[in-house]
C-alpha cells in the first residue's frame, strides 16, 4: 500500500513533511533564516518542496542500493559526502 504524504507551511513558516491522515507529526522540517527568506523572495515554499523531493529520491535510491546489496550478498563501503 502506497502512503501519502505531504508538505505544510506551518504558523511559524517552517515547511514540515508529513504523512497525511495522521496526528501531524513532522517527518522532516525546514526552516528559513531570515536572511535565506530575504534572498529567496517569496520562493521559499517552491525551494523547501523541491528539497524534500529531492531528498525522498535519494531515499529510494538508497533503499534500491540495498535491495541490490542483499540480493548479491556484497554490500558497498558508503563514502562521506563532502559539499
Amino acid at each position: 500500500m502506497t502512503e501519502i504524504y505531504e508538505i505544510v507551511e506551518t504558523s511559524e513558516g517552517e515547511f514540515s513533511l508529513r504523512r497525511a491522515e495522521t496526528d501531524g507529526t513532522s517527518l522532516v522540517t525546514i526552516n528559513f533564516s531570515s536572511e535565506a527568506q530575504k534572498f529567496l523572495n517569496n520562493a521559499t515554499g517552491r525551494i523547501a518542496k523541491a528539497m524534500i523531493e529531492a531528498g525522498i529520491h535519494q531515499v529510494e535510491l538508497i533503499m534500491e542500493q540495498g535491495m541490490e546489496a542483499e540480493d548479491s550478498n556484497t554490500a558497498e563501503e558508503s563514502k562521506p559526502l563532502i559539499h
